[in-house]
C-alpha cells in the first residue's frame, strides 16, 4: 500500500527534482549539530512559487579539510558505526549510530563546502541512498508487535525544501531502497520478523505499478540501477544452486537478460553507470581467485579487467561512474593470500583503455563509491573498527580537467 492522499505524479516529480507536494508526516528536525567544527545559523528558504514553502533548515557543522586532495572524514572509528553510505555528485549521505545504541540518524556532507547536516534526530534509520538533491532510507519509526505488526517504510528527504515525506506504508519489512528518479527498487520481507526471507520488488512511480524482479530463494543482495538497466545478482536455481549469477532487466523494453557463469561461481557486487555493468565473481562462496568483469549491455561484449591471467587473493569491487571503474585488488602484495586487510586501489578508463594504480603501497584503503572527481574509500582496522576517507581524483592529478585518467604510478600511500 502506498500513502494517500499522495498521486504517483507527484511522486515522480518529487524524486525527479522537489516542487513540494506536502502531505508527508511532520517531523522534529531541529537537529543539534555535532560538537566538532564551526556551527552555521539555522535559516528558512521560502520560494515564491506558490508551493509551501520550504521547512527550517537544520543545524550544520563546517569542517576543516575543505581543499585538500586526500583527507580523512569524521565518521566511523572507534565511537560510531556506520549504516548506509552513498554518494551523489558532491554530496554524502550516511547514517550514523554511536556504538552500542539504535539511534541511526541520517546526515548528509557536501564535499565543495565540508558542510554536514543531521537530518533527524533520535531516528533508527539505515540504508540511506542519495541521488540528486533527494535522499531515500528506511526506518522503522512505526513499529509494532503483533498482533499490528508494522516493520520499516521507505522515506525521502528533499535537500531543496528541507523537508521529508513517507513513501510507503506497509506493515512488512521494506530495506534497501534505491532509486533512478522513475524507479525504486527495494527488498521486502516475506512475513513478520526481519530475518525473514526477502523478495525484491520495482516500483515505477509514474506508471504506479509494481513487480517482483527476484524471488525470496534467490537471496538478490546486490543490485543497482541506471537510467536504463536494473542489474542484481541471484540464485539460480531456488534452494538447490550453488552459484550465484547476474541479472539484468532493461527498463524500457522489460526484456531480462541471465548472464551466465557457472554453477561454481559466485557473483555478486554488480555496478552500473550508464549501459556498462561491472560485477565481481569468485570461486564457490567468495573463495579465492576472484575476477572482475566489464560488460556493455546493448552488445553483450565483456572484458576481463582482473584476475583473468594470475590467482589472485583478493579482488572486490568498489564503483564505476562517469566511464571510470575503481576496484581493490592484492595483485600487487606478495602472499594476498596471508593479507585480509590490506589491498591496492585500481583503475580503468574505459574510453581511453588507461589502467593505473591510486595508491602506492599496501594502503589498506578500499574504493567504495565514486562520483568522479570523488572517491571515497574506507580503512578497516582490527575489531571490525571502519575509517572512511575521501580523494579528489583531479587534485591528486590522477585526472585530467576532461575526467579522463591520466597515465602515472600511485600516488596515496597509508593513511597516517
Amino acid at each position: 500500500m502506498r500513502v494517500s492522499p499522495i498521486s504517483y505524479s507527484c511522486f515522480i516529480t518529487l524524486i525527479l527534482w522537489p516542487i513540494g507536494c506536502d502531505s508527508s508526516p511532520s517531523n522534529d528536525l531541529d537537529a543539534e549539530a555535532p560538537q566538532d567544527g564551526a556551527a552555521l545559523p539555522d535559516s528558512t528558504a521560502s520560494k515564491d512559487t506558490g508551493l509551501p514553502d520550504a521547512g527550517p533548515r537544520p543545524d550544520a557543522i563546517v569542517h576543516d579539510y575543505c581543499g585538500e586532495a586526500f583527507f580523512k572524514l569524521h565518521i566511523g572509528g572507534e565511537s560510531e558505526e556506520i549504516y548506509g553510505y552513498s554518494l551523489s555528485g558532491s554530496r554524502l549521505a550516511y547514517n550514523r549510530v554511536p556504538r552500542f545504541t539504535i539511534a541511526f540518524d541520517l546526515y548528509v556532507l557536501e564535499l565543495d563546502t565540508c558542510t554536514e547536516y543531521r537530518l533527524t534526530r533520535g531516528a533508527r534509520a539505515t540504508s540511506a541512498f542519495i541521488l540528486g538533491s533527494g535522499i531515500l532510507w528506511s526506518e522503522n519509526r512505526e513499529s509494532s508487535p503483533a498482533p499490528d505488526y508494522h516493520c520499516m517504510d521507505i522515506y525521502r528527504y528533499d535537500l531543496e525544501l528541507w523537508r521529508e515525506e513517507q513513501l510507503t506504508d506497509h506493515p512488512l519489512c521494506e530495506w534497501n531502497p534505491e532509486t533512478n528518479g522513475r524507479f525504486i527498487a527495494y527488498e521486502r520481507s516475506t512475513a513478520e520478523g526481519g530475518d525473514s526471507p526477502r523478495e525484491n520488488l520495482l516500483w515505477d512511480m509514474v506508471a504506479g505499478t509494481e513487480l517482483q524482479y527476484a524471488e525470496p530463494g534467490a537471496q538478490a543482495g546486490y543490485y543497482e540501477l541506471s537510467e536504463r538497466w536494473l542489474a542484481w545478482s541471484g540464485y539460480t536455481q531456488l534452494a538447490t544452486s550453488i552459484g550465484k549469477d547476474v541479472f539484468v532487466r532493461d527498463l524500457e523494453t522489460g526484456e531480462e537478460t541471465h548472464i551466465e557463469n557457472s554453477a561454481q561461481y559466485y557473483c555478486y557486487d554488480v555496478r552500473l553507470d550508464g549501459d556498462y555493468l561491472t560485477y565481481a565473481c569468485s570461486e564457490y562462496w567468495v573463495e579465492a581467485p576472484y575476477y572482475l568483469f566489464l560488460r556493455h549491455l546493448p552488445t553483450g561484449e565483456e572484458l576481463h579487467l582482473d584476475g583473468a591471467e594470475t590467482d589472485t587473493g583478493g579482488i572486490s569491487h568498489g564503483a564505476i561512474h562517469s566511464g571510470i571503474v575503481a576496484w581493490n585488488t592484492t595483485k600487487h602484495i606478495a602472499n594476498p593470500d596471508l593479507i585480509s586487510d590490506i589491498s591496492d586501489i585500481e583503475l580503468y578508463d574505459i574510453e581511453t583503455g588507461i589502467f593505473r594504480r591510486l595508491t602506492t603501497v599496501e594502503s589498506g584503503l578500499r574504493a567504495a563509491l565514486l562520483q568522479p572527481p570523488w572517491l571515497a574509500c574506507q580503512r578497516r582496522l582490527p575489531g571490525q573498527i571502519y575509517e572512511y576517507y575521501v580523494a579528489h581524483l583531479g587534485r591528486l592529478g590522477v585526472l585530467d580537467d576532461n575526467g579522463r585518467l591520466i597515465p602515472g604510478d600511485g600516488v596515496l600511500g597509508p593513511p597516517e
